[in-house]
């Protein structure tokens, strides 16, 4: 719409009034009242943190699977053996953090994973700890 010279009194619209104003003022409160409301990463990163220092305490490069399954059992942990690009890895769900939920992602926590990768002579080649959303 082309508006020059015209009475902008006359191009009514809801920025112009002052109750259109209002709604959007109070449109993005609710939106940011929505966001500060989801899950903070906070406790999840800890955790995160947590594991990564467990992992980098606890097991070494070069470490074969046989010792891998005997550190797993004793921290109750099950790891599944997956193929990825035709290599052996280990992987395995340590724990959820929750969180309260968001209805603006419709997530409300997180999964922490723990992913050990092998050679082919099943010994341990690096690892990696991981968070994924858990979302509807």
């Amino acid at each position: 719409m082309c508006t020059r010279g015209s009475n902008q009194a006359l191009l009514g619209g809801p920025a112009t009034s002052p109750l259109g104003a209002m709604r959007v003022v109070a449109s993005l409160a609710v939106l940011v009242m929505l966001v500060a409301c989801g899950t903070s990463p906070e406790v999840k990163n800890q955790r995160v943190e947590y594991w990564q220092r467990k992992l980098a305490h606890d097991l070494h490069i070069g470490m074969p699977k046989s010792e891998i399954d005997a550190w797993a059992e004793s921290n109750h942990l099950k790891f599944t053996l997956q193929y990825s690009k035709s290599r052996p890895q280990l992987v395995t769900f340590a724990e959820e953090v929750p969180g309260s939920f968001s209805p603006l992602t419709g997530c409300k926590g997180w999964h922490i994973m723990i992913y050990l990768f092998l050679s082919e002579s099943d010994l341990l080649t690096r690892y990696l700890v991981r968070d994924d959303a858990i979302c509807l």
